[in-house]
């Protein structure tokens, strides 16, 4: 009597969850032993999706996400459990200014965010990246009663709906891409930044205060 084949299982897309998902169906084994047979399906000539580096003129460039909060532990485990520790580069506090690339120019991000949302005023209000229109219905934060979402939401229709929808394009949604590297009305605010439902139901997003 023969044993049952191994099921054969398909990983279609082979970015960073592709990846990672044919990894836990293979954690702890090695491919001969394994109980699944899993294959990746990739329909470019790499792997990696939207994560990419790029040496070009001297400069190394990420040209998607290029980093992970270590808060997080999920990240932490991976990285040890693919013995990538001696790999990571840690973030450097006296580095340059970061930019974002709007309107043809290299414009400096404003000091004082916090996941690409304004905490400082002074800075906020001097910002190009920012219209005079768009600050004013950013200001609007300040009057907004607080919002009880009863669930989880976008991040996008979040910080939309406290901030306007310039904040959300052209702060927040460029500087979320390094990590994340997806639309910002498709990320889920409970898994990514949960915090925010909180503090939305009973503070400002700026300058936040207590219930």
């Amino acid at each position: 009597m023969t044993s049952n084949p191994r099921k054969h299982i398909a990983v279609i897309g082979g970015g960073i969850t592709g990846l990672s998902a044919a990894y836990e169906l293979m954690a702890g084994t090695s491919a001969a032993d394994c109980p699944v047979r899993v294959t990746v399906i990739e329909r470019s000539g790499r792997l990696g999706g939207a994560v990419q580096t790029v040496a070009r003129d001297g400069f190394i460039i990420e040209q998607g996400p290029d980093s992970f909060l270590s808060r997080k532990p999920a990240a932490v485990k991976l990285i040890r459990a693919l013995r990538l520790e001696n790999d990571l580069v840690g973030m450097n506090p006296a580095a340059g200014k970061s930019f974002i690339y709007l309107n043809g120019r290299l414009q400096a991000v404003p000091k004082g965010l916090m996941l690409g949302i304004p905490t400082r005023l002074k800075p906020f209000l001097s910002t190009g990246l920012i219209s005079f229109k768009g600050k004013a219905r950013a200001s609007l934060d300040l009057v907004l009663p607080g919002t009880k979402h009863g669930g989880d939401v976008s991040l996008g229709s979040l910080i939309e709906g406290r901030l306007g929808k310039e904040v959300a394009d052209s702060l927040v949604s460029p500087i979320l891409a390094g990590i994340y590297a997806g639309d910002l009305h498709r990320l889920s605010t409970a898994a990514t930044f949960p915090q925010l439902l909180d503090m939305t139901a009973c503070m400002h997003l700026y300058a936040p205060t207590r219930c």
